[in-house]
């Protein structure tokens, strides 16, 4: 996974912990955005190496300070 990629990813999860779901969409809705979302997020990292991850979550922390 590219570090880009990544970063797009923790994006959407980030929008995802700061919306308030009810002003979006019906519940069942948002569920099923999230769930679709959370299989896509798997996909790609099922073809990350771990080490791979862990330095683009090390970049991402450090961006963040």
């Amino acid at each position: 996974m590219l570090r880009n990629r990544y970063a797009e990813w923790i994006a959407i999860w980030d929008w995802f912990q700061t919306i308030d779901p009810q002003k979006v969409l019906p519940r069942e809705k948002w569920d099923e955005l999230y769930d679709l979302l959370n299989l896509l997020w798997q996909e790609e990292r099922k073809e990350a190496k771990s080490e791979e991850l862990a330095a683009h979550a090390g970049a991402l922390a450090k961006l963040r300070q």
